[in-house]
């Protein structure tokens, strides 16, 4: 859920450059990677 949250607000301080769903979801699957890393 933490992941989620992080992501979406992420989303909304970055730029409309992300054009598709699908680049979307990469970039988030991206971050929330690298926040269950830090969290080990």
């Amino acid at each position: 859920m933490l992941a989620l949250s992080a992501g979406k607000s992420v989303l909304r301080l970055l730029p409309p450059l992300v054009l598709t769903a699908e680049e979307a979801s990469e970039v988030g699957g991206k971050l929330a990677e690298v926040l269950c890393a830090s969290d080990e």
